[in-house]
């Protein structure tokens, strides 16, 4: 990256406000600035670091046979003692990152020089499921807060059944991968109708109703602030009482009709597809947490030998690992058929709520559509009064 492409931190108002503009959702208003990939590249470091930590914890676990709280103990330590030294100076920030990567490389080879692949997959694709998994019903959660009653509409179709013999011997019948072939089968027409509706809502009126809410706001330039100083990258040190300083003529008079159409107009494709993101992760999140929900039930409400006898298996196998001195003995086979079976239910259930139940419907297009509309919204009346926009009378 040459230097003319390198943000420009002298003002750090302006851009974290431009910054924020393109996060969510604005970038076509502001073409005439450079965009930066402070945050993101940032991002994407930090959750790259967390991957190699895991993959350590893993293999320190499987293959050297310590205890889960020493492995982590161990890495943990390790970053803890890295942070210190570059914090005095004793060494950098990239040699610390590089000492994981070289970790974790040299555990790659050492299995890959054994031909162990059932060790490869344990050590280093099963923590990007991991990863992914967090990170995924992380954001499912946060968006699943502001639709109501989630939790019970999700697990009222199956906490019952889950108690029951003829699930446990479906399940086991049918396989993972015919439940599978269900989940895809029983989802995705309602996914399409999620999406469909979605799709079809107005970005004018999403944008309407997020300048509206604007100007019922007592405080906008702290809300704008707030929604700035959350994109702001790690070495950069802003005052949130600077950025509300900045922000505050933002907002002294509204935005025009005639400027949100033009706003409207520029960001339609952009934020039409982050909110049909949103759905996806919404879905698929709500899938990853409802199972790991579901197997947990199942594991502290069903007993091994009677799952063993209503599932018809000779054995259960157990994945083994010690925490604190004591061995804990996770059962899968039938529990994780189970879990696979009662996710889809709850996914599906959760769905056909959503369409068919309109307070249900409209607190999704609320946390996927409108919640979106009105960051930009913010950010776009700041935008107006620090850059301008064409299509927008000069905000003085």
């Amino acid at each position: 990256m040459n230097a003319s492409s390198k943000p420009d931190r002298s003002d750090l108002p302006r851009l974290l406000a431009l910054r924020a503009l393109r996060l969510h959702g604005g970038r076509g208003l502001s073409e005439a600035e450079r965009p930066d990939y402070s945050v993101g590249s940032g991002r994407a470091s930090t959750w790259l670091l967390i991957y190699v930590m895991v993959c350590i914890v893993f293999l320190a676990v499987r293959e050297l046979k310590w205890g889960v709280p020493s492995a982590v103990g161990a890495v943990v330590f390790v970053l803890i003692c890295g942070v210190f030294a570059v914090a005095f100076n004793s060494c950098t920030a990239t040699i610390l990152y590089l000492s994981y990567v070289v970790t974790w490389f040299a555990g790659w080879v050492w299995l890959l020089v054994r031909g162990d692949e059932n060790a490869l997959f344990a050590v280093y694709f099963v923590p990007l499921l991991v990863i992914f998994a967090a990170k995924w019903g992380i954001a499912a959660l946060t968006l699943a807060a502001t639709i109501p009653l989630f939790v019970p509409v999700a697990f009222i179709v199956v906490l019952a059944p889950l108690l029951t013999e003829d699930p446990w011997r479906l399940a086991s019948e049918m396989g993972g991968g015919r439940i599978a072939l269900l989940s895809v089968i029983a989802v995705i027409p309602l996914v399409v109708l999620a999406v469909r509706r979605v799709a079809k809502s107005s970005t004018r009126d999403a944008l309407a109703h997020g300048f509206s809410t604007v100007g019922k706001d007592e405080n906008p330039h702290v809300t704008a602030a707030e929604i700035a100083y959350k994109v702001r990258a790690s070495d950069e040190k802003p005052k949130k009482q600077e950025l509300e300083a900045r922000y505050l003529n933002a907002f002294r008079v509204p935005l025009d009709d005639e400027c949100v159409d033009a706003i409207a107009a520029t960001v339609k494709k952009r934020l039409k597809w982050r909110s049909l993101r949103r759905v996806f992760v919404l879905v698929f999140g709500i899938a990853i947490v409802a199972f790991v929900m579901i197997y947990a039930l199942a594991v502290a409400a069903m007993p091994s030998h009677l799952a063993r006898d209503w599932s018809k298996h000779a054995d259960i196998a157990t994945l083994g690992f010690q925490i604190f001195g004591n061995q804990i003995d996770l059962p899968v086979g039938p529990y994780l058929s189970v879990a696979l079976l009662f996710t889809t239910l709850a996914t599906v259930g959760f769905l056909a709520f959503a369409s068919t139940d309109d307070k249900y419907a409209d607190a999704i297009i609320r946390s996927v559509v409108l919640i979106p509309a009105e960051r930009l919204a913010y950010m776009a009346s700041v935008h107006h009064h620090l850059v301008g926009h064409s299509g927008c009378k000069s905000s003085g």
